[in-house]
């Protein structure tokens, strides 16, 4: 399929207007930074200026626990030292040596404001690995158990928003934290403080945009792998399928941290550990994905490679505890970023071989790479922000539900065509049919030059039947809209079998002699055989099974008096049934080389008074009805 340059460009401008829309506006006011252990936020009102992030110097006390209700550097003269938030605390120096990412310590701020007796609130994200968080002494949340060694401390991941009311225009801020469970240690994550209303409507708006982002990708999952499970020769939507999967799973686990707020009683280790396993795994499933659209641009090692990479850093992760596992990071998310950039090239190559959909699929790869990016620097600290994937492979959805669209939309302009085709196919299979009964039904016509137009009556007296009796409720199942039409066209060979008939006896033009009316007799065997030849050849079984069983017994009579089986009642199939009423009609009202023409009246009598003996009743009961229109078609197809 062809994506149009201009198409191709909407989306491209949209998905970057989605994109670059949803990122934060920069407040026009400098923002107040914290130094030596105090922020000035005299001048900052929450209302209008907004929320702000307290970021700078913090007083940072290592492998100590402070009591947060005495604290004050001011009076009670402690030597203090500085540590700027967020951070991991890894690299801080104590007499020239890092302090590692094991231990505990104190921070702490103090806020100068102008907001005595009004509602703030606080914002905080997760940190390693267990923290409390004191306000003028009050300890107002925590995520753990805070301790100063491993057997103690219970880490734990979960954001929380608190409500403040400060009692004066200064407000102490003291945060223990300990971590002996993670390769990284300490705040990493900013603390926000702002107008309650704001924070919690900026909280709310947040987690409802995240729910719906991972909702939707969920949903998109599943019926991708639902697609896959009703056509299994189509790999693609399985591989895609289950990327979005594992990126829900990703999502709800770090974005919001939705996991660890349902779920507080599963362990912290095995959260963190499906959260790795979420990142180490979706990359080989999207690897698969992009293969299984492309399969001839990436070739198979590096597949291979990508799997086995992935399987070894898995596995760590499943078997080793935390503080081991964790250090692949890095390694991976270079492994992420490389592999990213080389299905770039993959991309650029299908690009030049013109691949359906390429232009919008590899737009919105560079979306989903670039947020990926973004979360692996907001990982290190290298930018600030929440994670961002989820909303890069939302994007990506977008594209990737225009590229299935285009799919969907050559695939039925092709089974349109297919259909006309099976359209035109069946007209020309029933000329055809048409053609292949008339030649038959011809063969005995030529025979006898004096039948005139007798098939083109008979068909339209036994399609006016049919349609009689499929009115009443006895037969209203059984003729069909299908039965009529191939008794209008079957009928006309109810006396093929008049071709293997001599000449001199069935164009004798006086009485018949009892031997001869013997052969004459035999003509319906003849049509019936040569009709269920052709029958059980070209295994068409509707109208000629109708064709053979009226050529057959169209000469069988209600009562058995009939030839050639003396079948009688119902045991007559119904077609020949018909088109024995049909028949009669139209030699009686038709001259031959033996006998005058009936009138139309005189030929009604002589059938009605035949009911329950020559014909079925039922049959003469729609004939009373149909006398007028047998009269008609007489006229109208006159010799």
């Amino acid at each position: 399929m062809i994506y149009h340059n201009r198409l191709s460009h909407i989306i491209f401008f949209v998905a970057v207007f989605l994109f670059f829309g949803c990122s934060a506006q920069p407040s026009k006011q400098t923002l107040p930074i914290a130094q030596k252990g105090n922020i000035d936020l005299r001048n900052w009102n929450f209302k209008t200026d907004g929320i702000i992030e307290l970021r700078g110097e913090w007083y940072f006390f290592w492998n100590t626990l402070l009591d947060p209700k005495k604290f004050n550097p001011q009076k009670n003269g402690i030597q203090s030292k500085f540590d700027s938030l967020p951070t991991k605390w890894n690299p801080y120096k104590i007499d020239g040596k890092k302090i590692g990412a094991f231990g505990y310590a104190t921070y702490a701020l103090t806020l100068s404001h102008h907001n005595a007796q009004k509602p703030l609130a606080f914002v905080l994200k997760e940190m390693s690995s267990a923290y409390r968080f004191y306000i003028d002494g009050e300890l107002v949340a925590s995520n753990g158990t805070v301790g100063t060694s491993k057997p103690i401390e219970v880490p734990e991941y979960k954001p929380v928003l608190v409500e403040y009311t400060p009692l004066s225009n200064k407000t102490n801020i003291v945060l223990h934290i300990s971590n002996f469970n993670h390769r990284e240690g300490g705040p990493s994550k900013s603390i926000k403080v702002g107008d309650v209303t704001h924070l919690k409507k900026q909280n709310t708006t947040k987690q409802v945009i995240n729910l719906l982002l991972i909702g939707s990708i969920l949903m998109m999952g599943l019926y991708n792998v639902s697609l896959y499970v009703l056509r299994t020769q189509w790999i693609a939507p399985f591989h895609f399928g289950l990327f979005c999967i594992i990126v829900t799973l990703r999502s709800a686990l770090t974005n919001q941290r939705f996991f660890h707020i349902l779920w507080p009683n599963v362990s912290w280790e095995l959260l963190l550990k499906l959260e790795y396993l979420s990142f180490y795994l979706a990359v080989p499933a999207f690897t698969l994905y992009i293969a299984s659209l492309f399969p001839k641009e990436i070739p198979k090692i590096f597949k291979i490679f990508i799997f086995v990479f992935s399987i070894i850093f898995s596995a760590i992760v499943i078997v080793t505890p935390p503080v081991f596992f964790t250090h692949t990071l890095n390694m991976y998310q270079a492994f992420t970023v490389l592999s990213g950039l080389y299905l770039i090239r993959i991309l650029f190559k299908a690009y030049q071989l013109k691949r359906d959909g390429i232009v919008v699929i590899a737009t919105g790869f560079l979306i989903l790479f670039t947020t990926v990016i973004y979360d692996i620097l907001g990982a290190n600290d290298m930018v600030q922000g929440d994670y961002s994937v989820h909303l890069g492979l939302f994007i990506f959805l977008f594209s990737q539900s225009y590229v299935l669209a285009g799919i969907f939309v050559k695939t039925m302009h092709r089974v349109e065509k297919q259909k006309m085709e099976i359209v035109n196919s069946h007209q020309q299979f029933k000329n055809s049919r048409i053609a292949l009964i008339l030649g038959l039904a011809k063969l005995a016509e030529y025979r006898d030059e004096d039948t005139g137009a007798h098939l083109e009556r008979i068909r339209e007296y036994a399609k006016s039947i049919a349609i009689a009796l499929s009115e009443q409720p006895k037969y209203k199942q059984y003729i069909t809209e299908d039965y009529i039409n191939d008794i209008y066209q079957s009928s006309i060979l109810h006396d093929i079998g008049k071709v293997g008939i001599q000449d001199a006896i069935l164009l004798k033009p006086g009485k018949l002699t009892p031997e001869e009316f013997e052969i004459i007799k035999s003509h319906p065997v003849i049509g019936g055989d040569a009709l269920s030849s052709i029958e059980s050849s070209s295994q068409v079984r509707s109208f000629l099974t109708l064709g053979r069983d009226i050529a057959y017994y169209h000469h069988e009579r209600w009562d058995g008096s009939g030839y050639p089986t003396g079948l009688k009642g119902n045991e007559i199939p119904l077609s020949a049934r018909i088109v024995a009423v049909a028949d009669v009609y139209d030699a009686l009202t038709s001259e031959r080389p033996y006998k005058k023409a009936f009138s139309h009246e005189n030929a009604v009598k002589i059938i009605l008074k035949d009911s329950g003996t020559h014909f079925d009743p039922d049959i003469i009961e729609a004939f009373k009805k149909l006398t007028d229109q047998f009269k008609q078609i007489r006229q109208n197809l006159i010799d």
